[in-house]
């Protein structure tokens, strides 16, 4: 799936489903680089882990998950939305993000990390690209 194991950022209130995701997780072979109950929590340990994905409940008790997948979009934090609710066709536009209706599957997980892992990896590629070859000689 990918060459190394990802660090996930879990985003979600139910301590019981957070600790089955957590075990799919670490099943599936990637590793949890924190977990986070609340918008506040997971922005906090976003900047101290630098995650390579986040997979985001929407329901939160300080805020809405879908404006943290925002906010994480624009920090390059690729993300999978988990919730009991269906997206709405507003919602499943939000520029190919995997949604994992709960409860899921560990099959429906990783269906949502190859999506995401793809996500990940061009997003690194285009990082890449938009490196300049040569130091810049003008300063």
């Amino acid at each position: 799936m990918y060459a190394e194991p990802l660090r996930i950022l879990l985003v979600e209130d139910s301590s019981a489903l957070a600790q089955l995701t957590s075990s799919m997780i670490q099943d599936v072979g990637h590793r949890i680089a924190g977990l986070a109950e609340t918008v506040a929590d997971a922005i906090e340990l976003a900047r101290a882990n630098r995650p390579d994905l986040a997979i985001v409940d929407i329901a939160l008790p300080d805020g809405c998950g879908l404006d943290l997948v925002q906010y994480f979009r624009r920090d390059d934090i690729p993300c999978i939305i988990a919730s009991a609710y269906l997206p709405t066709s507003s919602e499943t536009v939000m520029d190919g993000i995997p949604w994992l209706t709960k409860p899921f599957t560990e099959r429906d997980l990783t269906a949502a990390l190859e999506q995401a892992i793809g996500r990940l990896k061009r997003l690194k590629r285009f990082k890449r690209l938009a490196q300049p070859e040569f130091p810049d000689r003008c300063n």
